[in-house]
């Protein structure tokens, strides 16, 4: 799937300025907001092993 930043903000309910942040790896986005953003995507959780 092959999204602009912009209509992936609008998927989201975020600014496209945030997900512009995300792809850049900034530090500013939380590993909350990343996890979010991926399963509400469509990305399902795996635990590893062990």
């Amino acid at each position: 799937m092959r999204l602009t930043e912009k209509a992936l903000a609008a998927k989201l309910g975020l600014r496209q300025s945030r997900v512009a942040k995300m792809e850049a790896e900034d530090r500013s986005v939380s590993l909350d907001l990343t996890e979010r953003s991926v399963l509400s995507m469509g990305a399902t959780k795996t635990q590893k092993p062990g």
